[in-house]
C-alpha cells in the first residue's frame, strides 16, 4: 500500500497549497469560514516544504480535537510522523505535539503562517551558502518575519522561536 506522502519529498515537482485546496471534497469544506477558504485557495505555497510543511487532500481542513478544543488540520510539520499544524476557530495556527499533548504557538493567523512557510522555503532552498552566511541570512529573515507577526517570537517555546534558535546555531538553514 502506498501512503499519501510516498515519494512526496523526493520528486522535483510540487503542487501549490491552493491546488490542494481546490481539490477538496465539498463535505471537507463545510463550516470553513469563507476568508480561510479563500486564503487557502489563493495560496501559491509549494507543498511539500522539505522539513517544514506537508499536506494533501486527506489532511487539509480535517477536523481535529486537541486539549479539548476543536481545530482544522492544515498539514503536518514534516512527514507521516510529523506534528500537525492546527487552525483554531480564532484563526491562529498551533502545532500539536502528540507525545506530551502540548500545543505550541506558531502564528497569529493563517495568512502569517503561509507567508512564514513560503519565506522559509525560499531560505532553505538557497544554493551555495556557507554556514556563516546561512546564519546571517537567517537572522535577517527572522527580523523580517518578526515585523509581520511579532507574536510568533514572543515566547521562547513558540515554534518559530525554536526554529530560528536552531538557525542561529547553524543546525538549520540552507542546504
Amino acid at each position: 500500500m502506498v501512503g499519501p506522502f510516498e515519494g512526496a519529498l523526493s520528486g522535483p515537482s510540487r503542487v501549490s497549497l491552493g491546488q490542494v485546496a481546490q481539490r477538496l471534497a465539498s463535505e471537507r469544506l463545510a463550516g470553513t469560514p469563507p476568508l480561510i477558504l479563500a486564503q487557502l485557495r489563493a495560496s501559491s505555497l509549494p507543498v511539500p516544504v522539505d522539513g517544514m510543511f506537508i499536506t494533501n487532500e486527506e489532511l487539509l481542513l480535517d477536523f481535529r480535537n486537541a486539549n479539548g478544543a476543536d481545530y482544522r488540520l492544515l498539514g503536518l510539520s514534516d512527514s507521516i510522523g510529523g506534528s500537525p499544524y492546527l487552525l483554531s476557530a480564532a484563526g491562529s495556527v498551533m502545532l500539536h505535539d502528540a507525545e506530551d499533548n502540548h500545543l505550541r504557538y506558531v502564528n497569529s493567523s493563517l495568512d502569517a503562517f503561509l507567508f512564514f512557510v513560503k519565506r522559509w522555503d525560499s531560505f532553505v532552498s538557497l544554493d551555495a551558502v556557507d554556514e556563516d552566511a546561512g546564519m546571517r541570512l537567517g537572522r535577517k529573515l527572522k527580523k523580517e518575519l518578526r515585523k509581520l507577526d511579532g507574536s510568533a517570537f514572543v515566547d521562547e517555546d513558540s515554534w518559530w522561536a525554536c526554529i530560528f534558535e536552531e538557525v542561529e546555531y547553524g543546525i538549520l538553514g540552507p542546504a
